[in-house]
């Protein structure tokens, strides 16, 4: 396999384009099949070889490319729902946004909350817990963006039932 290039531009154009027609954007790894169980697969540019580590060599970790998308993206939509009417009993026809600075924002004092909340009961861990617990809806992406630091452990668990509305 030819040397990937080192620029994040020329790299996101090289594996956004199309297999040849008629080969699989992905393909089976060679011994990967187990019973009960299917092959792995591998984006049909790395077949042979390393998987692609990440994109943008300055984004280590989730908290660097949420950052990195704020400074990019600041003003764009980063986070939609659809409010449930709870007059009417249905989702509103039409999404709510919120921009990655709102988001990177809300993040921010939520992050200073939860510190202020532990410090308050007298953590003083350098490192600590986090269980969350929520539908699937944005104030839980929200919540766990602050618990992507380093500082903090989370342990995050979502409603199965996405067909119930949220509490009114």
């Amino acid at each position: 396999m030819a040397a990937l290039p080192q620029d994040p531009t020329a790299l996101k154009k090289l594996i956004q384009t199309p297999p040849p027609p008629g080969t699989p954007y992905a393909l089976p790894v060679p011994g990967s099949e187990k019973p009960g169980r299917s092959a792995v697969y591998k984006h049909w540019r790395f077949q042979n070889g390393p998987l692609l580590e990440r994109l943008e060599p300055s984004e280590q970790t989730y908290h660097d490319i949420f950052e990195n998308s704020v400074k990019k993206y600041g003003s764009r939509s980063c986070l939609g729902w659809r409010p449930w009417n709870a007059t009417t009993k249905i989702w509103e026809p039409k999404y709510v946004w919120l921009t990655y600075d709102q988001v990177a924002e809300r993040r921010k004092n939520l992050g200073a909350g939860i510190v202020e909340l532990h410090k308050r009961v007298g953590v003083t861990a350098d490192k600590y817990g986090v269980g969350l617990w929520s539908q699937n809806r944005a104030e839980w992406q929200i919540t766990g963006k602050p618990l992507s630091l380093p500082s903090a452990i989370e342990s995050r668990l979502s409603s199965a039932r996405p067909e119930e509305p949220p509490p009114c």
